[in-house]
Formats: structure tokens, sequence, C-alpha cells
């Protein structure tokens, strides 16, 4: 694979025609910048016009015919019966104990979304989530942290996006609940199970196809990728009533999981190819 990087700073253009290469000449040798493969056309959406627009015409269409892709989903699930039975336990109880810190503090629902974590894929390959009791202790030590946004939902209108955004990838960063390098979907998958109306699971399956991420770029730019996706989210949430389909699948547990039910039916839909 052949890919160019323009420096930032001075604009200097380099060529490389692997990722070993690059990771050999990660300095602009005219000024000394990093190169960030943010510059790599394809790999970053927000940095090139034209997948820009396709991201965009993508989530225009999901918008459109959210009911379509909704049902594509159902008939297409990818995801199991233990998969569904761990996760509505998890959101149920959540909702029933009615506060962040009432979840961290009660050992039935730490157990049941570790079980979850790991049911949904956290403690295969390179995901490595923590123990049990590392979990819970991590959880218990950033309670207030986590409390902080209670309350907050991603369609609400009102909302500071970009703060927004910048916030919860702080709190995906700082609190690690598995042992990999990126944390995004041992963060996201966590925090969506805590903070249900505001943090969508974020996985490399479907998310990061449609919004046109390539492996490299989503593994070594974590916190741009969760903003940028986080951010796409919100537009979706504030441009289709998504509390009409809450309820009416299993799946469709809460709004950020709708939204993310309707990027994975799609991506099957539309047979997207899953980025390299």
């Amino acid at each position: 694979m052949i890919f160019k990087v323009t420096c930032r700073k001075c604009h200097q253009t380099y060529t490389f025609t692997t990722y070993k290469e690059y990771l050999e000449n990660r300095f602009c040798k005219k000024c000394g910048t990093w190169l960030s493969l943010g510059q790599v056309g394809r790999s970053s959406p927000s940095d090139n016009r034209k997948y820009e627009e396709q991201v965009s015409t993508r989530i225009d269409e999901l918008c459109r015919n959210i009911d379509l892709y909704l049902d594509y989903f159902e008939k297409t699930c990818p995801f199991g019966p233990e998969q569904l039975r761990l996760h509505l336990q998890t959101v149920n109880l959540r909702y029933k104990l009615g506060s962040v810190s009432a979840a961290i503090t009660n050992d039935r629902f730490i157990r049941s979304l570790w079980k979850t974590l790991i049911a949904w894929g956290l403690n295969a390959r390179g995901a490595r989530l923590l123990s049990l009791e590392e979990f819970r202790e991590v959880l218990l030590k950033n309670k207030d942290k986590i409390s902080a946004w209670e309350g907050k939902r991603i369609d609400d209108t009102n909302l500071a996006v970009e703060e927004v955004a910048e916030g919860l990838w702080e709190l995906i960063d700082n609190i690690r609940v598995s042992r990999a390098y990126n944390p995004i979907v041992s963060g996201s998958k966590t925090f969506h199970h805590l903070l249900p109306e505001l943090v969508p699971p974020i996985d490399r399956e479907y998310t990061r196809p449609f919004f046109m991420f390539w492996s490299q770029y989503f593994q070594n730019e974590p916190k741009s990728v969760f903003v940028y996706i986080w951010e796409k989210f919100a537009f979706i949430a504030n441009k289709v009533d998504l509390r009409q389909y809450i309820g009416r699948t299993d799946w469709n547990t809460t709004i950020t999981k709708v939204i993310d039910n309707a990027i994975i039916g799609y991506c099957k839909y539309h047979k997207i190819p899953k980025l390299r």
C-alpha cells in the first residue's frame, strides 16, 4: 500500500510504501514536526473532503431510512442470545438502580457488566479486560468522575458537542478497564452501560468502516477517532427522533444503541467493506 503524509506545519509531502517505513520516518525532515497519520488521505475522513462527503452521505441515508436499517439489523443481527440476555440484564439493572453511583457500588451490577463485556468480546484477542476485582476497583476509584456525567443525553440540543466529546474521551482514556493500548472499544462499551443515554458502543467491525477509518489510524489515533465518531452520533441523535424506537425490539434498549444498531444494519445492507 502506498500512502502520502503531508506535514501540517510546512506542508512538505512524503510518500511511504509500508507502515514500517512510516514508523522509521515519523518526523518532517524539513521542520522536525511529527508526521501524524491524521494527514494520510483516507485514514482521516475529517482531513479529506472526498471521504468526508461520503461519510456525510451515509449519515444522511441512515437518518432518512433508519427504519430500513433497523429492520435489516434485526433480520441479520450478528449477536447471539447470550450477548443480548446479559446486555438487557445490565441495562435494566442500571435503570432500576437509578444512578451511576448506585450502579458502581452495586456488586450485582458490576458482575453483570463485566460478564456482558466478556460476552461482547472484550476478553479475546488484544482486548484483555481487567479481572473482575480490578474492574470493580477502577470504577469505584473513579466513581465521582463518572457520576459527573449523570443526566447528560446525546440528543440534548443544548449540549456543547465538542466539549462533551473531548470530556468523554478524557474519561475513557483515564479510566482504563482493559490492558489494550487503544481504549476506544473497551471504554465505550463499558460507559455505554453506565451512561446509556450518552455513550454509544463503538467497535472495529461496523463503526470503524462506517466512518471510513483505516485500522492503523483507528488504532494509533484513538482520541481523534473517538471525538469524530461521537460528534457524528450526536448529529444523528439530533436529526432523528430515536426514542420512538426504544423497546420496539429487544436490542433497541437506548437511544445510543438504536444508532449503533442502525449503523450495523446499514453496513450489512450495503455490504460496506471492512477497511484494513
